[in-house]
């Protein structure tokens, strides 16, 4: 048996879960699981994944769980479920930093980690990290691409922004700010977005740039307010996901150093598209969240 975490946000639960899907289909024989309660209890809108995407996932059990990690790394088990034997092991473990056999964490949730992928055959593995690296799911881009296929926009005011987008030269500009301020997380500087715009205008003729912010009025203060630009506002709490949608119908995209904004560029379907993206990793992590052909700044 084979089970992958999941949680935190939205963007990292969608990395999780190709994760997870590349493994579903490189080892067809194994019975593999999703752990969606003991990882990451700090989802921001709960496994919002399944319900926006219509997709599911056998969960693993409590058992299941501690069976394979003797709660070593997670939050959630209960202690009901811990035998004096777990127990013991897990605080020896924890003092000598031992990782149980049957765990791969992945110690940098942006790493590619190749050996994720080399399983003997009935071996029970389960894997924590975020798995936020595009090499995790590129064999199988293209089905990842046609499971996330959002709802239908309902709204009239998502509506008229789509098809704003559908008829301009359309620019996505997402700015993070909100919880990566409290976490303390380096913030994508000014610096990148002005040379982001101008390599765009060098590239995309008329273009008109919608910006997508946790922090409507920080944005305003970054950016022109003028007939050139949009501020994207409305999209909070269970239908944040729309932003992420909504920056998949751009033509072209200008990201953070976030999840989030990652998979709004991934998911536009333009072929001819341009993505800018910061040389900008995630505080404490090592790589940039990007594709191979993204141009970084």
């Amino acid at each position: 048996m084979l089970v992958v975490s999941m949680g935190c946000g939205l963007g990292n639960q969608m990395f999780e879960y190709a994760f997870y899907k590349h493994l579903c289909k490189k080892y067809t024989s194994e019975i593999i699981k999703l752990d969606i309660r003991h990882a990451f209890p700090f989802a921001h809108n709960g496994i919002e994944l399944f319900d926006i995407f219509d997709l599911s996932g056998e969960v693993a059990s409590k058992q299941e769980v501690l069976f394979l990690t003797s709660g070593y790394g997670l939050h959630g088990v209960g202690f009901e479920y811990k035998t004096i034997f777990h127990r013991i092991g897990e605080k020896v473990r924890k003092l000598f930093s031992l990782t149980p056999q049957t765990m791969k964490i992945q110690d940098d949730y942006t790493e590619y980690y190749n050996e994720f992928f080399n399983v003997m055959p009935g071996k029970s593995v389960y894997y924590l990290g975020v798995f936020a690296n595009y090499h995790y799911f590129k064999e199988i881009q293209y089905d990842i691409k046609n499971i996330y296929k959002f709802p239908t926009i309902d709204d009239l005011k998502n509506k008229r922004y789509a098809e704003k987008m559908e008829n301009c030269n359309s620019v996505s500009i997402h700015v993070r700010r909100g919880d990566y301020v409290s976490e303390g997380v380096k913030l994508t500087p000014l610096s990148f977005y002005r040379k982001a715009i101008l390599k765009i205008e060098e590239k995309v003729k008329n273009a008109h740039f919608f910006v997508f912010a946790d922090d409507v009025e920080y944005a305003r203060s970054l950016f022109p307010d003028n007939d050139h630009y949009t501020f994207v506002e409305g999209n909070n709490g269970k239908n944040s996901f729309r932003d992420m949608q909504l920056m998949s119908l751009c033509k072209h995209n200008i990201t953070a150093n976030s999840t989030f904004s990652f998979w709004g560029a991934f998911l536009n379907s333009n072929p001819s598209k341009i993505v800018i993206a910061p040389n900008l990793p995630y505080t404490g992590a090592k790589y940039p969240f990007v594709c191979d052909d993204w141009v970084l700044i």
